[in-house]
């Protein structure tokens, strides 16, 4: 019985991950017009996805169900959408995690967008900033 319960919260626990996108960034200066937002994960239930982590919203050409993402560093806000599901909304954490950089590279981090609640006010992206 013991067993049974366990198993039974565990899957609960692992069905309700909220998805999240670790965003790796690497610049060549303290410019941060020389940055750039590569080796991105989005993770999800299941598995994993490579996408851009860069500012802005896209359309996600993939075998997978992520349709588009936006993400928004002046705001820390951002959203996605998956297949037969209602948009769902991210926000930048704070925290960041520092990386040694290979050669040519000033600086390198992390940073992690954790899924949140959305806010009242639905955030409109028009259709014409959707990158393709």
């Amino acid at each position: 019985m013991r067993l049974t319960l366990a198993l039974i919260l565990t899957l609960l626990l692992t069905t309700c991950t909220a998805d999240y996108i670790v965003v790796n960034t690497r610049c060549h200066s303290w410019d941060p017009k020389s940055c750039e937002r590569v080796d991105s994960f989005f993770h999800f239930n299941g598995g994993r996805q490579s996408v851009n982590g860069n500012h802005g919203c896209r359309n996600s050409h993939s075998r997978k169900l992520l349709i588009s993402q936006c993400l928004n560093y002046e705001t820390k806000r951002g959203h996605f959408l998956f297949m037969h599901q209602d948009i769902r909304c991210l926000r930048l954490l704070p925290k960041i995690t520092l990386h040694r950089c290979g050669h040519g590279w000033f600086r390198c981090w992390s940073g992690m967008w954790a899924e949140t609640p959305c806010l009242k006010e639905r955030e409109e992206v028009p259709m014409e900033d959707i990158e393709t």
